[in-house]
């Protein structure tokens, strides 16, 4: 399915009750590329602090764009200035105290956030009435059969193993592993505790597809995230009854 460009539309809480009765996820990508500028420092302190404490000027880029992309998109969204979006970590069973995924703490609406980075861009998306996962990862040699025991189910490496070795095959891999982590990541779930051998992303189809996850089964819709570059990204939502399977929208 081809994504769709977001048209401007309701802001605050009407958009949050407008992205929940479509089952739509928003997505928005940004470079961490080049040197700091003056409109990467929308941040709050503790992101400044973070930032200013970090040798390393590419990874200062990377996390100071990903969190001003993160505070402009909210804004956008909501209607509200970037600079009164107040953001934190929500605890979950699989993360260390403070290094969960971003929770909006102001505006006080019931939107769901997951973010992902990888050499040269980050990604956001967003959804409402639901978990949410993202992740991107860049186009690299991979060598599927070292990993096919503990990422892949018997369908996935039989399917990649068909193709020859090189992009195509480290495309379609990366096809498998992005589903996962995406809804493993919007499940709140750690990878480290997830049988991923056992996770079908049915990755012979183009997105959007369904998959089941979790002890009862529930269902994920996942989508591949088209990005203009040397990477493979996927953004997963939680299916709520009678919910929409919803669309991809680029903003």
């Amino acid at each position: 399915m081809t994504p769709v460009r977001r048209e401007p539309a309701a802001t605050g809480a009407a958009a949050v009750d407008e992205l929940r009765r479509s089952g739509d996820v928003y997505v928005w990508s940004w470079s961490l590329s080049g040197s700091l500028r003056p409109d990467d420092l929308l941040l709050q302190d503790d992101d400044l602090a973070r930032v200013r404490g970090l040798r390393d000027e590419s990874h200062a880029v990377a996390l100071a764009r990903t969190r001003a992309g993160t505070r402009r998109a909210v804004g956008g969204l909501l209607g509200v200035d970037p600079r009164t979006v107040l953001l934190g970590r929500r605890a979950t069973d699989a993360a260390a105290p403070g290094q969960g995924p971003p929770e909006l703490l102001s505006p006080a609406l019931p939107l769901s956030l997951s973010l992902a980075r990888t050499d040269g861009i980050g990604v956001l998306a967003v959804s409402a009435g639901g978990g949410v996962g993202v992740d991107v990862e860049t186009v690299r040699p991979i060598d599927v059969v070292e990993l096919a025991d503990v990422v892949l189910t018997p369908f996935e490496y039989d399917h990649v193993r068909e193709l020859p070795p090189g992009p195509c095959q480290a495309l379609r891999y990366l096809r498998c592993w992005t589903r996962k982590e995406a809804v493993v990541k919007g499940a709140g779930q750690g990878l480290l505790c997830t049988d991923l051998a056992r996770l079908e992303t049915r990755p012979d189809e183009d997105g959007p597809v369904t998959l089941a996850f979790g002890p009862r089964r529930e269902p994920w819709t996942v989508h591949d995230v088209p990005l203009p570059g040397p990477w493979v990204a996927a953004a997963a939502t939680a299916r709520e009854p009678g919910r929409p399977r919803g669309r991809l929208v680029m903003c």
